[in-house]
Order: structure tokens, then sequence, then C-alpha cells
């Protein structure tokens, strides 16, 4: 049977839901994080939180923008006017 918990006693998580290679987690705090995954695994767990888990808002892992140019760059990039 696997354990929901991770992490050592001091520092307990529980993992709310999976995406691809991405885990969102709840800190014992009642912060959420997702941890690892791709660029879609990421979409996938903004698109499952606003439909079943409103009251979620999760930090991701840092990442720099990718090169193509493409709307994953595009979503990256802070808002400028122009």
């Amino acid at each position: 049977m696997k354990s929901n918990q991770t992490g050592s006693s001091s520092n307990d998580s529980r993992v709310i839901q999976q995406f691809g290679n991405a885990l969102l987690v709840q800190h014992q705090n009642g912060r959420h994080e997702l941890v690892g995954g791709s660029f879609s695994d990421l979409i996938a767990a903004g698109e499952w939180v606003s439909l079943f888990a409103h009251d979620i808002v999760f930090t991701a892992p840092n990442r720099p923008a990718r090169a193509t140019g493409g709307l994953g760059e595009r979503l990256l990039r802070p808002f400028s006017r122009v």
C-alpha cells in the first residue's frame, strides 16, 4: 500500500494529486507546491485546480523560459506594456 506522506516526520507533506510526473503536495503549514513534472504537467495541474480545488494556490519551481518562442515562453514571460 502506498503512503500519501512524503518527507521526514518533522516536515510531513501529503500528496493531493499526481499529474504525469508532477505531484501536487500539501505541506503541514497548509502551503501547496507542485513538485517535478514537465510544462504540460504544470498546465494540467492548473486546469485541475481551477475545476476541482478553487482554494488551492500552488507554487511551481522556477523554470527558465523555453528558447523556442512558442506558447510556453509567452506564458512564462512577465506582462509588459508596449
